[in-house]
Parts: structure tokens; sequence; C-alpha cells
């Protein structure tokens, strides 16, 4: 510790051929309007100009399911009850898709067997979302083989003013969420899978954990993270190795779920502190593959407090290689990746790798290696880490770790400025474990300051916390 969130709904609107225009009663809605009148377009299938009927606001991920039944929906009638599986969910979205394509309303097998194309992925949306159209309730090669059912064009004009034909309706929801997913710069097939999107350029989610979607007044899963207690690891460094002042708890006043983001809040009790720390257990480890690339990213907010009662809080996101769990006297060769590092309420965010030796090396320690860039306050920001291993020579020195704040690069280490193989290996190579944290005083914010930290007019509570909505590691 020297350290989008997107939800995600699905829009399937399939039809079954009628004359008449229904509402779109299960309706897609993001929080941004300009989303309402594709999915109205979506939802006209009689080449009319229904593009005005209401997309119903009601439509949010925690309702996915009844979304997804209301809109499979074809005569507005009583039939929204057609059962949508229990799969319908992000870890098994194929069967929720072919759950909503069944046409015929009636409550039987169909609803949930009949199989969508295996070929669905974030390079063929469009072309899964045909698949699932497949409108005539028969399980055969066609569903599974992508022949018959693909064949059916998903054309890039089928919303808007060129109305839908018939059964294609699910095709122009394809085209929708694409568009959408343009602009968002999160893949196709993110947008419909889960509530954290997958970025552009990866592929898969090797650790989430979505904040937002837990029991308000929950401490985080503990299958996933372990919380810190006391002022030092046992058999390590006193007062975290930093100087440091405050005591970590699980008590619910420092830790915990609220207002849709796990909240760490720093408590002042005349000199003394509380706060809380977290990190990912051994099986929520993360690691770059060779050739490859690992983001790991959070979404998180900083109060937006005047400076001169932050003097000494010190937030933090950040990775320590795994090796620390048994050798705690191993840092810094086991390497540290600071993602987020804050101090004394400024706007400005730390971005610093430690690796090598304890004094000088080539991570020039104690100070590290490192950069910075603006941070605003007082609103969730995307703040990550890329650790990029895809150079085609192969050699470190053209791998690099590359800093971001919602999307934009805000600093860079590559290998051959570290100059030193085996630290780039703990660096960038090694499996690594993922902390938050909201420390109090100690060697980064007092020389930031250049006093002594936290003042007497440090304030703990609310105007200090940390929220996060989700934390997650994205791999190629």
């Amino acid at each position: 510790m020297r350290t989008a969130q997107a939800l995600s709904v699905f829009a399937l609107l399939v039809g079954s051929g009628l004359a008449t225009p229904v509402p779109a009663s299960g309706a897609y809605y993001d929080g941004a309007s300009s989303m309402l009148q594709p999915v109205s377009a979506a939802a006209d299938f009689d080449d009319a100009d229904d593009t005005a009927m209401p997309a119903s606001a009601a439509f949010s991920a925690a309702n996915t399911r009844s979304a997804i039944a209301a809109a499979a929906d074809e005569d507005d009638d009583a039939d929204t009850r057609m059962p949508v599986s229990a799969a319908s969910s992000a870890a098994n979205t194929r069967t929720a898709f072919a759950a909503a394509a069944d046409e015929d309303d009636a409550n039987d097998a169909d609803d949930t067997a009949i199989p969508v194309s295996r070929a669905f992925s974030a390079a063929s949306t469009r072309t899964a979302f045909a698949a699932a159209a497949d409108e005539d309730d028969t399980e055969d090669s066609a569903d599974s083989a992508d022949t018959a059912d693909t064949a059916m064009p998903v054309s890039a004009a089928s919303v808007g003013t060129q109305g839908l034909r018939g059964n294609s309706r699910a095709a122009a929801a394809a085209d929708d969420l694409a568009a959408a997913a343009t602009n968002s710069s999160e893949s196709p097939l993110a947008a419909a899978a889960g509530d954290i999107a997958i970025p552009q350029g990866f592929k898969k989610i090797v650790f989430q954990d979505n904040f937002a979607k837990q029991k308000a007044g929950a401490l985080p899963d503990q299958a996933k993270w372990l919380i810190d207690l006391g002022t030092q690891y046992p058999g390590g460094a006193a007062n975290w190795g930093t100087q440091e002042i405050q005591t970590y708890t699980n008590n619910p006043a420092n830790l915990g779920i609220k207002n849709g983001a796990l909240t760490i809040t720093p408590v002042r009790n005349g000199n003394a502190w509380t706060s809380a720390r977290i990190e990912t257990k051994a099986g929520s480890d993360v690691q770059c593959p060779p050739g490859g690339k690992l983001r790991v990213e959070a979404s998180l907010k900083l109060a937006a407090s005047d400076p001169a009662t932050q003097l000494g809080i010190w937030p933090a996101f950040w990775m320590l290689g795994q090796g620390f769990r048994t050798d705690r006297n191993s840092w810094p060769k086991v390497a540290e990746i600071d993602i987020l590092e804050v101090s004394n309420g400024v706007g400005t965010v730390f971005h610093t790798a430690h690796c090598g030796v304890i004094n000088g090396g080539p991570c020039k320690e104690k100070t590290g290696l490192g950069g910075s860039g603006q941070f605003p306050r007082g609103k969730f920001v995307k703040v990550a880490v890329t650790i990029d291993r895809s150079n085609k020579a192969g050699g470190f020195q053209q791998e690099k770790l590359e800093w971001s704040v919602d999307g934009k690069v805000t600093h860079t280490l590559t290998g051959a400025e570290v100059k030193d193989a085996d630290a780039w290996e703990n660096l960038a190579r090694t499996p690594k474990m993922i902390l938050l944290n909201v420390a109090i005083g100690g060697e980064f914010p007092d020389g930031k300051a250049k006093i002594k930290t936290p003042t007497a007019k440090t304030v703990g509570g609310e105007p200090s916390a940390m929220s996060v909505q989700y934390v997650a590691a994205f791999s190629t």
C-alpha cells in the first residue's frame, strides 16, 4: 500500500408475427434516456410507426427474469407469466435467451430447452441473437450447428424508421445492444452477461466482486476476502510497516455494504483511530498470462471534503505478490503495484511500483517507481492497472504496466525502465492478491504534507470514507 459500473439487463424482444404493436413492457433502461427510443424501436414488429411506444424504466438488473418474461409476451395479455428458466443468469446466458425466444406462449419444455448456438461470443453477438430467434420451437441441428438459424440476416438497419419484420425483433435488440456497447467502450457480450462489463480487448473475468448487488450492512464475501485485523500481520512489521496509526477492525462502523458500495470508514476516538483493510484470499489471486494482458479495476469514490480535515487520510487500492503470505519480510522483493493511493484529501492519484531491495535497487526504494494523475473526488471513478505481456518479441523490456483513470492512461512503466529481469518477473508475471484499505497517518501522507499527520483538525466518518462499487480482474 505504498500502496459500469454498467447495469446489465437483457432486452430480447421476440415476436410471433402479430400485425398489431405491443408496448415494450419490459423495456431496457440503464439510466440514460437515449436508450429508451432504440428499445421502443426494437419492439416495433409490424413495420408501422410504433417507435414512440414508451419503454418502461422498471427494467433493472434486480428483476431481469421478470423483464425477460415481459419482453417475450407477444400479445400483451396474461402470457407474461411464461416462466423464464432459473438459469437466466449471467452464468447461463444461453439458456435464458433460449427461454425468451420461445414463441408459443405455452408453459412447456420449449421454454427452457431451446439451445442457443455455441457460437455466442463477443465477436458474434448479432449472430447469436439471430440463433436465439429461431421460431420453430424445434430442437434441431439449426439450433446447435448455427446453420439455418444464423442465416436469418441481422441487418444493421433493422431498427428505427426501417421497422422490423415479424420474428427478427431479437436481431434488432442485438443491434441496439451492440450500439450501446460501442458508445460505452464495452464489449456487446459484457453488456448482456453481467453487471461488471468486460473492457474491449479482454475476453474473460478472472475475479469479480460486485458490492452493488450485496445486502446493506453485510461484510465483504469472506469466501473471497480476508479482513485484516489489528496493527500488523502476525510475524510482520509493526504499524503495517509504514508507521500508520490506525487499528484495523471488522466492525460495521468501519466496514460494510452501504448505499450499493463497500464502504471503508475511518473512525476517530480522541487520538485513537480505527479503520478497515481487506485482501483477496489465495484462491482469488490474479496473474497475467504469458503473451497476454491482465487488467485489475475498481469503481470507487472518495469524499470531496475540505483537505484541511483530511490530513493523514490514506485510501488505497493495490496489489501485492502472493509470496508475502508465507514470508512477511519479503517486501519489496515480492513486488507491489499501487493502483491508487491518495492522501490528505487532494485530487491527485499516485501510481507506484515497488520491487527489488528495500533501499535503492531497480525500483529506487523506498519511494518506488511511479507517476500521478488527476482524480475527481465526490463521484465514482474507474481506476485500473493493465499488465501487458503481449509483445511479440518476448523480452521483458517491452512488457509494461499501464495505469488509467476513467479510461485515460495516466502512467506507464516498462520493463526497460526497471532494467532487472528478476524484479520485473515479480512485478508483472507472478500471482498477486488485491487489497483495499484506508490507513491513517504514516510515511506516505506525512511525506506529501511535510508535517506529522493526522492533525487535530482531521476528521473521521463519512467525509473520510472510501466507497467501492466493484473490484474485477480481466484477462485475455
